[in-house]
């Protein structure tokens, strides 16, 4: 069975979870775990040394992603249009990610009641 961690929050960034998760993933099998995290300061070392993959970087996997800002906060761009970026808004949750969805993927609003 595969497994896929996707936090904000992992090691070498130091707190509690941080802690905590990578104790519980350092414990299965290395070659049936992904760590999807954010890239922080001392990430390289830290992910050489681990038995299993961290992935940091992968909206510039993706071919012809470029690193660009939207309204001053940090965004991914594919041919200049946007494809995500940190929300900017004062009422956005802190550290939350807008990501561009076309129209034609939102099948969970398109059946959602609409109102008169």
């Amino acid at each position: 069975m595969k497994h896929l961690l996707v936090t904000n929050d992992f090691p070498p960034k130091v707190g509690g979870i941080q802690s905590y998760l990578w104790e519980l993933w350092r414990r299965l099998p290395p070659d049936e775990v992904t760590v999807l995290t954010t890239p922080y300061a001392g990430s390289e070392a830290f992910d050489a040394a681990q038995p299993f993959r961290i992935v940091r970087t992968l909206g510039l996997e993706l071919p012809g992603v470029e690193e660009s800002t939207m309204y001053g906060a940090p965004a991914l761009k594919v041919r200049g249009t946007l494809l995500a970026c940190m929300a900017s808004h004062k009422s956005a949750e802190p550290g939350s990610l807008v990501v561009r969805i076309g129209f034609d993927r939102m099948s969970v609003n398109s059946a959602a009641p609409r109102c008169p």
